[in-house]
């Protein structure tokens, strides 16, 4: 790492999975990808159209900056060797705000205002987005997954949600919902799976 200068908005993240460290260069808009146990570059990634990624268990997910009319373009990589996978567009409805949007499980999770969560398998060509009825006033502020549960729990002020990610299917369903009366941060909860 002694070459590589990261600054705000720039970031470390380190995926234990896969065994993985992704720098994050903003200004550069460059993403390096380096071996955990010896902290040599495996792969990098300088599309400056990427804004964001996301990980999973499939691979990396980049994310394009949204277009309000029509929707994200997203580019799926394998996180070893960063051969591309997959390319697409999530499509959004117009002029709508995105909330929320994760990669978990290979199935990514898009949460606009107003709407019903949509969740989209990535990995099987021509899937095309799954509306969760029910879901339009579950705004969450942070995720949790579990992976040997295939359990993803959403949390926001007045509930948590808890949803189950089928293996076979690559859907997502709802599990449940615990609401509270009086709004409390979510660092006053704990809970074990």
């Amino acid at each position: 790492f002694l070459k590589t200068e990261l600054q705000y908005p720039g970031f470390i993240e380190f995926d234990h999975s896969h065994r993985r460290i992704i720098t994050a260069a903003q200004s550069k808009t460059e993403y390096q990808f380096w071996e955990m146990c010896t902290y040599e570059p495996t792969w990098r990634s300088s599309n400056p159209a990427y804004k964001e990624l996301r990980l999973s268990e499939e691979g990396v997910l980049f994310l394009e900056q949204p277009n309000k009319a029509w929707g994200m373009k997203f580019t799926l990589c394998d996180i070893d060797s960063g051969e591309r996978l997959r390319t697409g567009i999530v499509d959004l409805v117009p002029d709508v705000r995105l909330l929320f949007v994760e990669y978990i499980y290979e199935i990514l999770l898009v949460k606009q205002s107003e709407c019903n969560f949509c969740s989209r398998d990535l990995v099987v060509k021509g899937n095309k987005s799954t509306v969760l009825m029910n879901t339009r006033d579950i705004t969450p502020s942070t995720f949790f997954t579990s992976k040997e549960t295939r359990r993803v729990f959403t949390f926001s002020c007045a509930s948590i949600n808890a949803w189950y990610c089928c293996p076979a299917d690559r859907s997502l369903t709802h599990l449940y919902a615990i609401d509270f009366n009086v709004h409390l941060p979510v660092q006053y909860f704990h809970f074990s799976i």
